[in-house]
């Protein structure tokens, strides 16, 4: 039988690219503020999409081993998670 296709193959070879499960987390923090990134640009408004991502970086970024009070900082400098457009209160 040929084992190239077994999932234990398919992370080996997903072990070998990324190296360690500290790498892993890298990535998947990176991928989360590129996400962030991709959802500005688009103009995504809604508060949904942002606390989903957020969630994602902030576990990513702290099992990462570093504090993770560095997502609420990457959130916060977002602009879009952080503006909401509303119309003056004194007009």
């Amino acid at each position: 039988m040929n084992s190239a296709g077994s999932p234990a193959a398919a992370s080996a070879t997903i072990s070998a690219i990324v190296g360690s499960a500290a790498s892993v987390v890298v990535v998947v923090s990176g991928a989360a503020v590129a996400v962030l990134v991709a959802m500005n640009r688009a103009g995504v408004m809604q508060i949904a999409p942002y606390v989903l991502v957020g969630i994602v970086l902030w576990v990513s970024v702290l099992k990462s081993g570093v504090h993770a009070t560095l997502a609420g900082v990457v959130m916060g400098s977002d602009p879009q998670a952080t503006c909401v457009r509303r119309a003056p209160m004194w007009s």
